[in-house]
């Protein structure tokens, strides 16, 4: 029986290749039919370069109907959570509040595919959010292990490339909107439109969004019949109020529909932590969880590695890493980190190569007003010139150190800590690689910190 494949380097004889518009879609045409394509599927645009061909106008929503046709089982209770920010935490969030209900839950995004440890993991690609393909291919197997509810990060380019226009969704989700990916998205309003198509395109029974943001909300609010609103202004469904933030936990009071529960302690550091946790418990209320049930476990919730993760303390100052690499996570963790500090606030970050480049000034500057010692290094440089991605940043702080090998860069931080310092390494949270133009090196900030404190001591 032919397959379906997306890659032209998949295809074999007999089998139909679907072509996904990119800059080498003609060529990729051309090497599925040396490869022996017995059809190919093509933008209409297209036509030119294809015999045996069937054209359509959206070959994006064409590869994601036959991918739900390849793979048609998924679990119960699908939920889908967009944003700029708190995606993985999010979906942490409510993965932990299902588990702790006995409900048979998984969870995929920046962090992989987390599943009960009786089911054999899978090879999964390393993307938020997978090729159609891909992500029914994983729905299915999901629901074939008796999975009852799955929770999945839906990035913006997903979203715009319609990767899952097919998944059946209990709930829908908007975490946040801020300004992150205009290489590819071009304007915040493309930007926009790309995450509104989780509610406008796709849909679900549920959705949950803030009323915080007024723009969000009046533009969502147009789109979806039934939805739950958090946040912390008091016309939201779900509220936080009274938070007090300290340096391992934090305290508030929560009304939910009306109901009060005080003093609630969290296992979260920062006001925008706090703003996730309602959104989870937003998503576990719209998929069946009892709000009191909620609040008997919420103390038990834990943070995701790499996410404002305390690691270990030297020289009486504290080491931190968190995963921020956005405007907004990037100034709220340091303007966190700033109120927390008793003493000096140490900083190791860089920027991302083949990104964003506007960005680059935007954080050397939020650096500059937040932290006393900044020390800027190398994130993941791709295909750029990693001296000319830290000089981008260098030039516009004050008095930055430039030590691109990352390693050496943290290590310099953790001896200028005093006490009351904090150090926070920033911008790769847990990441196992480090990606270079010729090369990628195993390197993990956790371990890194923990190594050079161990040899230190």
């Amino acid at each position: 029986m032919p397959k379906l494949c997306i890659n032209s380097t998949q295809v074999e004889e007999g089998d139909i290749f679907i072509a996904i518009p990119c800059k080498t879609v003609n060529a990729n045409i051309r090497d599925a039919k040396q490869r022996g394509a017995a059809l190919i599927i093509a933008q209409s645009d297209c036509a030119t370069e294809c015999e045996n061909c069937l054209i359509t106008n959206d070959v994006r929503l064409v590869t994601s109907k036959l991918a739900a046709f390849s793979y048609p089982e998924f679990p119960d209770t699908c939920v889908a959570i967009t944003g700029t920010n708190g995606k993985s935490s999010v979906s942490f969030f409510t993965y932990q509040f299902w588990t702790m209900c006995k409900k048979r839950a998984a969870m995929l995004g920046t962090n992989g595919l987390v599943m009960p440890h009786d089911i054999e993991k899978i090879d999964i690609p390393n993307l938020t959010t997978p090729d159609a393909f891909d992500f029914h291919r994983i729905e299915q197997y999901l629901a074939k292990h008796s999975i009852t509810h799955f929770v999945f990060e839906a990035s913006s380019h997903a979203l715009d490339q319609k990767r899952i226009h097919s998944a059946k969704l209990c709930v829908a989700a908007m975490t946040n909107l801020g300004v992150d990916h205009l290489d590819y998205h071009k304007s915040h309003t493309e930007y926009f439109a790309a995450k509104k198509r989780l509610f406008s395109e796709i849909g679900a029974r549920y959705c949950v969004f803030s009323r915080d943001d007024a723009y969000v909300y009046d533009e969502l609010s147009k789109i979806c019949k039934d939805f739950v609103t958090f946040g912390f202004a008091d016309c939201n469904d779900i509220v936080a109020k009274n938070i007090r933030v300290d340096r391992d936990k934090t305290v508030c009071d929560f009304i939910c529909f009306g109901k009060n529960y005080n003093n609630v302690k969290l296992n979260v550091i920062g006001d925008f932590q706090v703003q996730n946790i309602l959104c989870s418990i937003a998503i576990a209320v719209k998929t069946g969880i009892n709000i009191d049930q909620i609040m008997e476990t919420i103390h038990q919730v834990l943070q995701l590695n790499g996410r404002m993760e305390k690691i270990c303390t030297y020289n009486d100052g504290e080491i931190y890493v968190d995963f921020a690499h956005t405007i907004n996570a990037f100034a709220t963790i340091m303007e966190t980190f700033r109120k927390l500090c008793a003493n000096r606030l140490i900083v190791v970050f860089g920027c991302g190569g083949d990104r964003d480049s506007s960005k680059r000034p935007i954080f050397a500057k939020i650096a500059s007003k937040f932290a006393d010692v900044i020390i800027v290094t190398d994130d993941n440089p791709r295909t750029e010139s990693p001296e000319n991605i830290r000089q981008e940043i260098v030039s516009c702080c004050n008095n930055a150190i430039n030590i691109g090998d990352r390693v050496e860069a943290i290590n310099k931080g953790i001896k200028l800590l005093q006490k009351g310092d904090i150090l926070v390494v920033v911008g790769r949270g847990d990441e196992k690689f480090q990606i270079y133009k010729d090369k990628t090196i195993k390197n993990n900030d956790k371990d890194t910190i923990i190594n050079i404190c161990k040899n230190l001591h």
